[in-house]
């Protein structure tokens, strides 16, 4: 059973949230994950790898009735690893998950030795317009 291999450009609003202390951190990225993906054929199922960039577009930390700007502490970018799955359903339904592991440390303040990376774990409904 041969199946066929596509490269699959995307561009995203990307949420992504960290509690600690007390205190929620929330982090907007502009993302683009560039993906090799790879379907089999007549089953709808595919699997997808690839880098992904995101772009910083805000950062905001909430804690106590407090809110702070965390944005000039922070990389201007997160550069990750995308992988997933996805299952095309009749009628141009898709469902996908995918794990995002993030690469870059993210935090310009960061005690030397230690680290601030962000990953994340999605799941997502779509429509697939034609093949």
């Amino acid at each position: 059973m041969v199946g066929s291999f596509k490269l699959q450009p995307e561009i995203f609003f990307d949420n992504q949230s960290n509690k600690y202390d007390g205190a929620t951190a929330n982090f907007n990225y502009l993302s683009v994950p560039v993906l090799a993906k790879y379907g089999f054929k007549n089953t709808g199922f595919s699997l997808l790898a690839g880098p992904q960039i995101g772009f910083l577009l805000s950062a905001k930390a909430k804690g106590d009735g407090v809110s702070q700007d965390l944005k000039s502490n922070l990389q201007d970018f997160n550069f990750g690893l995308a992988f997933g799955a996805e299952y095309a359903l009749p009628l141009g339904l898709v469902i996908s998950a995918r794990y995002n592991y993030g690469l870059t440390n993210i935090d310009k303040t960061t005690i030397v030795g230690s680290s601030d990376k962000l990953s994340s774990f999605t799941l997502a409904l779509g429509y697939s317009f034609g093949k």
